[in-house]
């Protein structure tokens, strides 16, 4: 309806005064929202070098208008999907690259005319409206879905893998694809697509932690091969086969492409998201960059850590185990970190590339005051362990798990208190005894790892 009326507020103008400079609704909309015109830009003719939407030929304003009217029009697209990749040699470190500028051009404007359709029908419950400068760049600027670059003496719009850019993992095509995803996943038909910013980025918190693997192939199938064997971002959304783990939702080379993904899935929604380089110390002192992700929802930004949290180690499993919670909204509240809570277990990084630096310790805390928090599936595991020596009984099994917590973790007899009172309200929600509890708890992770496919049951604790 609002697209219908801006285009009819041109025709009338248009007829006014003989039709010399009517665009189309885009483009009134653009000027009557200069803030949106001004991030959207172009990378072209060098790499590095960008065109700003006010500068750029009528034939690109144009052919902007036309993607828009699809949209509004529910017909396809004015160009070829899939599109076609480009070939690449092997030792090329390109993931992806589309076959010719006009491919990659008509990718990107199709991307940003989605999110301008979505703003200018109102189908979204929140706006572009209010965003910052840097906020609205991290959505419309080309530099989030490609990079130009040379190769073979001629130019390319090409995908990679790493830390530097924010360029997606995968050629683009019709963006209504991972709109779609997110109206309908295909794993339970769930509606990832919230009410709310913070609602949508816990339901895809969720969908990462219940299905995304992401990993590194052996050295005798590398990352770029792998992509090139499927190069498409619609790829990431469903099942591909691989070796010794069956099909499964896959991102190769680890938080890299997976921070890429979700970011880029966001994006069809009008969030805009920044992959962020965190570095993290080991054990051993060891420094290493790893990838996390910095969100505004509602004006406030959120931070990510380590995306690996959603979807790796002590966070996997049938949890939160919280009654009337869900995986998505205890990710949320636990991982997704506010500013001053994410810089009060950071230090801001000296160098400019890398957004802040956490300790070994800083880590280790940060994951189990979360893991605690979220009563994930591994802590109601540590605390099950006492059930036998407790004969079943709530106080019984209190007074142990309160000593072990005191001698193990060295918390004073009231943290250890406040732990088990929390603990306990958990299990009571399934039992009316420890042992009753804890079993109907492993019957929700076998629930789960049915659902999911992601654990071995061998692997499970022997208790």
């Amino acid at each position: 309806m609002q697209y219908a009326l801006r285009a009819a507020v041109g025709v009338l103008v248009a007829l006014l005064i003989g039709g010399a400079v009517y665009a189309g609704p885009v483009a009134d909309f653009l000027a009557v929202n200069p803030a949106v015109a001004a991030q959207i830009s172009l990378e072209t003719g060098s790499p590095g070098a960008y065109l700003a939407y006010e500068e750029w030929p009528e034939s690109w304003v144009e052919r902007l208008e036309e993607m828009v009217s699809a949209y509004v029009a529910g017909e396809p697209l004015p160009f070829t999907i899939p599109v076609e990749p480009a070939s690449l040699d092997a030792g090329d470190s390109t993931v992806a690259a589309y076959a010719s500028l006009d491919l990659g051009r008509d990718a990107y404007l199709a991307q940003i005319g989605h999110m301008l359709y979505l703003e200018m029908e109102e189908r979204l419950p929140w706006s572009l409206a209010g965003y910052t400068d840097d906020e609205l760049s991290y959505l419309f600027s080309s530099s989030n879905y490609f990079r130009l670059a040379e190769s073979g003496g001629s130019l390319i719009y090409r995908t990679s893998m790493g830390p530097e850019g924010q360029d997606a993992v995968g050629l683009l095509g019709d963006p209504r694809d991972v709109f779609g995803f997110l109206l309908e996943e295909p794993e339970q038909g769930r509606a990832l697509l919230g009410s709310s910013q913070e609602e949508t980025v816990a339901n895809l918190s969720e969908w990462f932690h219940d299905y995304l693997y992401a990993l590194s192939l052996a050295a005798t199938e590398s990352p770029e091969a792998f992509y090139r064997q499927y190069p498409y971002l619609t790829d990431r959304l469903r099942r591909l086969p691989v070796e010794d783990l069956g099909d499964i939702y896959v991102a190769i080379d680890g938080s890299w492409s997976a921070s890429a993904l979700f970011a880029q899935i966001l994006r069809a929604t009008n969030i805009p998201v920044k992959k962020v380089i965190v570095a993290l110390e080991d054990a051993a002192g060891r420094e290493e960059e790893h990838a996390g992700l910095v969100i505004s929802v509602s004006g406030e930004a959120r931070y990510l850590p380590l995306i690996d949290d959603l979807y790796t180690g002590w966070a996997l499993g049938a949890n939160p185990m919280l009654p009337s919670v869900s995986t998505g909204w205890a990710l949320w509240w636990n991982v997704w970190l506010d500013e001053a809570t994410f810089f009060s277990i950071s230090a801001r990084h000296l160098d400019a590339r890398v957004l802040a630096r956490l300790s070994y310790e800083a880590i280790e805390q940060y994951r189990a005051d979360a893991a605690w928090n979220m009563a994930t599936y591994g802590t109601l595991v540590s605390v099950c362990t006492y059930r036998t020596l407790s004969g079943c009984q709530w106080e019984a099994m209190g007074n142990a798990v309160m000593f072990g917590l005191q001698d193990q973790r060295s918390l004073t007899i009231d943290e250890a208190r406040s732990f088990w009172t929390f603990m306990q309200d958990v299990l009571a929600h399934y039992g009316n005894d420890p042992c009753e509890a804890c079993e109907r708890i492993d019957e929700a992770q076998r629930e789960w790892c049915t659902r999911t496919g992601r654990c071995d049951e061998t692997a499970w604790p022997d208790r």
